[in-house]
């Protein structure tokens, strides 16, 4: 891993252990199109990171970082718990689009139990 790789693993690490001045993560949504008839039937939830010096870093390499500083659990974890505070605060919560959020498939069999999954679902579903 090269010295910035390595800088950025770092902050990463120190980010998702909320320090703030690792930078920010925000979670983004991004249309999920439906081909046939150009209607938006879901969204995808995109972590970025916005680091104070790195810039912005987009979703596909903050999970790839995550992955290899080992805390892609916590980039999940963080991800979900944003998608369900955000669908709890929408305007129309009882017709919200389907929020997709990518679950790297080793954060299921090695790290993260289904039961964490199920219970943030379960905590958004009794605020309503």
């Amino acid at each position: 891993m090269s010295d910035t790789a390595l800088r950025i693993s770092d902050d990463l690490t120190r980010l998702l252990h909320c320090d703030d001045d690792a930078g920010t993560v925000d979670v983004t949504y991004q249309p999920v199109i439906q081909l046939r008839d150009q209607q938006t039937v879901a969204v995808c939830a995109e972590p970025r990171w916005r680091h104070p010096v790195h810039g912005e870093i987009a979703s596909r390499r903050l999970r790839q970082l995550a992955g290899e500083a080992r805390l892609a659990d916590r980039l999940l974890r963080f991800t979900l718990r944003q998608a369900c505070a955000d669908l709890a605060a929408a305007e129309h919560p009882s017709a919200p689009l389907p929020v997709f959020v990518t679950v790297p498939l080793d954060a299921i069999l090695d790290r993260m139990a289904l039961t964490d999954i199920a219970a943030l679902f379960q905590a958004r579903a009794r605020a309503h």
